[in-house]
C-alpha cells in the first residue's frame, strides 16, 4: 500500500466491484483468492494475474519436484520411491548397479532445495511453516533433526552428491548431472523429465527416462504436506498510476482480460487457426500449425502458438491448460500430474505481509539466523560436526532471536487470516 500512500498509484478498493465485474466475480468465487488479492487493511491496490482452467479459478500446475532415473529403477526391479525408506532403498540399489554414478541424489548447496520435500516428510519445513495455525521454525523442531540424521546417514553411505555444497541453482535443470548419468535423482522441472535430456544429446542410452517422483512421505499412505505451490495467483500484477486520466475506462478495459474469451486468445490464439476445442474440456493445436513446425517455419509448437497469442505470461486470466495442448503427447507432462498430489498444509501463504517496522526488525534478526542454519545444516549432514552439538545449535537459534522472528511471522499470518472478515 506504500505506493498508494505516496500518491504513485490509485487505490482500487471502491472501483473493482463497480468497473470490473469479471475480476470481482473471480475474487469472490474463492475465499483464499479473496484474501490474497487484498491488503491486511482490506484495500485493493493492484490487480493480480489469476491461474485458471476453463475460465474458472484453478491453481497453476506444479512446475517442479523430485525426479529419478526410471530406466535405472527398472533395472533394479523397484518402483518410483514414495516413502523415505523407499528412497533409501532405491538410491542404494542404483548405486550398487551403477558404481560410476557420482551423485545418486543431487542437492543444492543448502541441502533443502526441494520446496521442503524431504524435510516435510518429518513434519517440518526448512524455514517457517504452518502447524495448524501456529507458526513454527523448522530447524528449532525435532523433525528437522530427524531429517538431518537421515541425510547424514545417506551422505556417509555415498548416496548424496559429495560436492553438493558447490552446487548453485543452475544444477537443477542442467543436463550435465542427471541428464548425463552423473546423478540418478534430483529436483527438476517437468519440462526436463521423460527423455528430454536424451533428445538434447546429454545421454545416448536409448532406455534413458526420467520420471517425476512424489514428494516423499514418512509412511505409506501419507499425503505430502509441502511442495512446489499450485498457486491461484501468478506473480504478474497490474497497478493504475495516479497519472491515469480515465481510471474507469482503464479498469473496464483491463477487466476484459479476466474473461474466458480473452484467456483463450492470450494463451492459445484463435480457435480454428491455432487451436481446436475437442469438446471434452481439452484443446489441441491445429494440424495446420503443427505442419508449420514440421516444414521449419517455426522451431517448436510453443513458438508457433505464441505467434497467434500473447503468450502464457500475459496479464489477466492465465490458462495453464495451454501446456496440455502445446505438449500434447509429450510424456514430460506426466511429472506435474505426480507432483500436484500434495496437501500444502505446512506452507504459509506467500501473500501474507509484515508492516514496514516488522520487516526491518525481522531482517535485522533473521540474516544471522539464516546463516547459522545453513552453515550448521551442511556440517551436520557432511559429518564435520557431531550430532552431540545439535542441542547447542538449537539454543543458539533462540539466542539469535528466532522466537521474536516467529512472533513477527505469526502476527503477519494472523492478519492474513483475518482479511475480509
Amino acid at each position: 500500500t506504500k505506493m498508494v500512500d505516496d500518491g504513485v498509484t490509485v487505490e482500487l478498493t471502491d472501483k473493482v466491484d463497480k468497473y470490473m465485474p469479471n475480476y470481482s466475480g473471480l475474487r469472490k468465487s474463492n475465499e483464499k483468492l479473496l484474501k490474497d488479492t487484498m491488503s491486511d487493511n482490506g484495500k485493493i491496490v493492484s490487480l493480480y494475474t489469476i491461474a485458471s482452467k476453463t475460465g474458472e479459478v484453478k491453481g497453476e500446475r506444479v512446475w517442479g519436484g523430485p525426479s529419478i532415473r526410471q530406466d535405472w529403477l527398472d533395472e533394479t526391479g523397484l518402483s518410483v520411491p514414495v516413502t523415505i525408506n523407499d528412497w533409501h532403498e532405491a538410491l542404494s540399489a542404483i548405486k550398487a548397479k551403477h558404481p560410476d554414478c557420482e551423485a545418486p541424489l543431487m542437492l543444492g548447496k543448502t541441502a533443502t532445495n526441494y520446496y521442503g520435500a524431504f524435510t516435510s516428510a518429518f513434519g517440518v519445513l526448512p524455514e517457517f511453516y504452518n502447524d495448524n495455525g501456529k507458526v513454527k521454525y523448522g530447524p528449532a523442531e525435532a523433525g528437522y533433526k530427524a531429517w538431518i540424521e537421515t541425510f547424514r546417514q545417506w551422505y556417509a553411505e555415498g548416496l548424496i552428491d559429495p560436492n553438493f555444497v558447490s552446487n548453485d541453482a543452475s544444477f537443477i535443470s542442467s543436463g550435465d548431472f542427471i541428464g548425463s548419468g552423473k546423478a540418478a535423482a534430483g529436483p527438476n522441472v517437468w519440462g526436463m523429465t521423460a527423455d528430454v535430456y536424451k533428445q538434447m544429446g546429454y545421454n545416448k542410452d536409448e532406455k534413458y527416462w526420467l520420471s517425476g517422483a512424489p514428494y516423499p512421505v514418512l509412511n505409506e499412505g501419507d499425503a505430502p504436506e509441502a511442495g512446489a505451490p499450485m498457486s491461484e495467483l501468478v506473480k504478474e500484477t497490474m497497478v493504475v498510476t495516479s497519472a491515469c486520466k480515465d481510471v474507469e475506462l482503464a479498469l473496464r478495459y483491463l477487466d476484459y482480460y479476466y474473461t474466458k474469451e480473452s484467456m483463450m486468445l492470450s494463451s492459445l490464439g484463435v480457435e480454428g487457426v491455432s487451436y481446436v476445442n475437442n469438446g471434452d474440456g481439452t484443446y489441441s493445436i491445429t494440424d495446420e500449425l503443427k505442419a508449420k513446425v514440421t516444414d521449419g517455419t517455426f522451431p517448436t509448437v510453443s513458438e508457433a502458438v505464441y505467434t497467434y497469442s500473447l503468450g502464457a505470461a500475459s496479464f489477466g486470466l492465465y490458462n495453464w491448460e495451454m501446456y496440455d495442448a502445446v505438449y500434447e503427447g509429450n510424456k514430460a507432462t506426466d511429472a506435474y500430474n505426480v507432483w500436484e498430489n500434495t496437501k500444502y498444509d505446512l506452507m504459509l501463504p506467500p501473500t501474507m505481509t509484515m508492516t514496514e517496522e516488522e520487516s526491518q526488525e525481522y531482517a535485522s534478526l533473521y540474516t544471522g539466523i539464516q546463516t547459522l542454519v545453513q552453515e550448521n545444516t551442511v556440517k551436520f549432514i557432511m559429518g564435520t560436526i557431531s550430532m552431540d552439538e545439535y542441542d547447542s545449535f538449537v539454543e543458539n537459534l533462540h539466542t539469535f532471536g528466532v522466537d521474536r522472528c516467529i512472533e513477527l511471522k505469526q502476527a503477519a499470518f494472523d492478519r492474513y487470516n483475518a482479511r475480509g472478515n
